[in-house]
């Protein structure tokens, strides 16, 4: 029997699990609402340096004057309360793909791929529109796999990035962490110990390259989604409990 790749994209599918994920996706924003919120972002990463780094082909896109950028940024409280909801959808995304990016290009300092992906989800987005949870729903299968395949990329060329002279043979930046945590934990000489050091070292690397994968084909979701928890829970660890630095949404 021939295989019919159009017929299977074009097919349709319930989009509860891509309304799932909307809600998630709206609750992420909302909590990177609160990262800048509480670093002051637009007072201390925007209006107290005195010069910023523009990226290469967005030269102009310099702050707008204190009040503006507050507004800008309540939207990208307001606009994800919106897609959680799925009313005013198309709006509430484009009003957070505006300010949001906004303040991505302001400084390439700044650049955090996250913040990349976020981008290119709320895009995705418009693709979609919600019925509400008393409609039945469906997507086409392509949009699904757009999806997918956008997580499964974020992990991938994480583990790509990490094949290199520092990570494989000096296990940096992970033996650093480890040195300025020790202290601070209950268990120090486990931290500093070249066993955990290697662990998340290489298991990191291993986990990079493998998870979007395990927890795209079905057989193995569990265990993906088991190592998945896991792997969070390791940087809530290294990162908010120490001194490692905060990472944000990363955690999630």
């Amino acid at each position: 029997m021939k295989f019919n790749l159009s017929g299977l994209l074009l097919s349709k599918r319930d989009a509860i699990n891509l309304d799932a994920f909307r809600i998630l996706f709206g609750l992420i924003l909302l909590f990177q609402y609160y990262s800048f919120y509480s670093v002051d972002f637009i007072d201390r990463g925007i209006i107290a340096p005195k010069f910023l780094f523009s990226y290469d082909l967005t030269p102009f896109i310099v702050p707008f004057p204190e009040g503006i950028m507050k507004i800008m940024m309540l939207v990208t409280l307001i606009a994800p309360v919106f897609i959680m909801l799925g009313k005013f959808f198309k709006v509430a995304v484009w009003s957070y793909i505006i300010c949001f990016g906004y303040f991505f290009l302001l400084d390439e300092s700044y650049y955090n791929n996250h913040f990349y992906v976020i981008l290119l989800l709320c895009f995705l987005f418009l693709l979609y529109t919600p019925k509400g949870i008393r409609k039945v729903n469906t997507v086409p299968i392509w949009l699904l796999f757009l999806f997918q395949f956008q997580i499964v990329v974020v992990y991938f060329f994480g583990g790509i990035v990490k094949l290199n002279y520092d990570w494989l043979i000096l296990q940096q930046p992970i033996r650093s962490l480890m040195e300025i945590n020790s202290p601070i934990s209950p268990f120090p000489e486990l931290l500093k110990s070249e066993a955990v050091i290697y662990y998340l070292a290489y298991g990191g690397v291993i986990f990079d390259l493998l998870i979007g994968f395990l927890l795209w084909w079905r057989k193995t979701r569990m265990i993906g989604i088991l190592l998945s928890i896991v792997f969070h829970l390791t940087n809530l660890w290294i990162f908010n409990f120490g001194y490692g630095g905060e990472i944000g949404i990363f955690l999630f």
